[in-house]
């Protein structure tokens, strides 16, 4: 089994690959739960679901090409792998997807946050094929509030 933890803001993280990109696992390490109010529950694939960031925020256009989106998402969530093999307290995912020809998505999903409001944090972030590369097209943030700063399933609105 080839699992690959990290730590992103110190909270652990949990790596997984699909679709071709290499060097990251091919093994997810987590409990699915689709119950009300779970982490868990799917992404939703339209937009309008997301908090919409400012793809400037991540750099100049030429820095958001990639022949490896996974790569790239790490990159500018600050994700560092670690050598640990034990998870720790809020344990994170983040995959790669393809859609067909004309996309591959990755979506990075945080839970066990020191935050006050916010319960766990995800991110979806859309590539789409620009010549023999991938060029980061969209990105979007959910959230999950603690009680009484808002909902607690996956929404897009701040919490309070």
């Amino acid at each position: 089994m080839n699992v690959v933890f990290a730590r992103f803001l110190g909270v652990s993280i949990i790596l997984t690959g699909l679709g071709g990109c290499q060097g990251i696992a091919d093994t997810i390490w987590m409990q699915v739960s689709h119950e009300p109010g779970s982490l868990e529950a799917p992404f939703p694939t339209e937009r309008e679901r997301y908090y919409p960031s400012d793809l400037a925020q991540f750099g100049s256009p030429d820095q958001l090409l990639t022949s490896d989106p996974m790569a790239l998402a790490q990159a500018l969530l600050a994700v560092e792998e670690s050598e640990s093999e034990v998870p720790r307290a809020g344990v994170n995912i983040m995959m790669v997807e393809p859609v067909g020809d004309s996309l591959r998505v990755v979506t990075f999903t945080q839970t066990g946050l020191m935050d006050d409001s916010v319960r766990a944090h995800r991110y979806r972030l859309e590539f789409v094929p620009e010549g023999d590369q991938w060029r980061l097209d969209w990105v979007g943030q959910q959230f999950s509030c603690h009680a009484g700063r808002g909902r607690w399933s996956w929404h897009a609105d701040l919490c309070s």
